[in-house]
């Protein structure tokens, strides 16, 4: 039998490799963030599939317009709660862009997007697993 993790022990880790993810950002550097499954993955270990829930407080448009090769660019900002099943919340914002020749898909990616990353963003303040770790200077993904 193996032994007990307890759920303050498993958020205290740092995130599998395999949940993590890398991009370059601004100014060219890259860095390491969990991916949006990940993270729900995580919080269903954690929390259990029931323990724990998404709210979108708002969202909204920033941009929409057409780029110089005819395609819809739109921007999204969205803050979204994460609650546990003991009402422990956490809240916080996220932006998302789409890319895309039909306006609609455009908006949908940017939308989900945003939503994701803001939900991303919320639950990295309930442990280190979730993606808070990746915020220490010298952590990414070779150290995840």
């Amino acid at each position: 039998l193996g032994r007990t993790v307890y759920r303050s022990q498993y958020l205290s880790t740092h995130p599998l490799r395999t949940d993590c993810k890398e991009r370059v950002g601004y100014g060219g550097k890259k860095f390491t963030y969990v991916s949006g499954d990940g993270v729900i993955r995580s919080m269903n270990e954690a929390f259990g599939h029931g323990g724990w829930g998404t709210e979108v407080i708002w969202e909204r448009v920033v941009e929409c317009e057409k780029d110089d090769r005819g395609r819809w660019v739109v921007g999204y900002l969205a803050s979204v709660r994460v609650t546990l099943k003991d009402s422990v919340s956490h809240e916080d914002c996220g932006s998302g862009e789409g890319i895309n020749e039909n306006k609609t898909k455009a908006h949908e990616k940017a939308m989900k997007s945003a939503i994701t990353d803001a939900m991303k963003r919320a639950a990295r303040h309930f442990g280190e697993r979730l993606g808070n770790a990746l915020y220490v200077k010298g952590n990414g993904i070779r150290t995840a």
